[in-house]
């Protein structure tokens, strides 16, 4: 299996990079399912950071988030 091969770690930091460098992207934002701690894991290991809970279409999420890094504009 895949599982435990840090693949979803690894994409999701090539995606934040991607929207960063590629897409001049200002602000990238992950929404996860409280319970899901493993994506919650992944999302921290890409450079987001929990910011609050909240409600899309009805679901609770948690909600995180990530900036350009200063000085590293596209």
């Amino acid at each position: 299996g895949y599982w435990g091969r840090g693949l979803a770690t690894e994409a999701a930091r090539e995606s934040v990079r991607f929207g960063f460098d590629d897409l001049g992207i200002e602000t990238i934002v992950g929404v996860v399912h409280p319970e899901n701690i493993a994506s919650q894991r992944v999302l921290e290991k890409a450079g987001l950071s929990f910011v609050e809970k909240a409600t899309y279409f009805g679901m609770d999420v948690y909600r995180y988030l990530t900036t350009r890094p200063a000085g590293d504009e596209a």
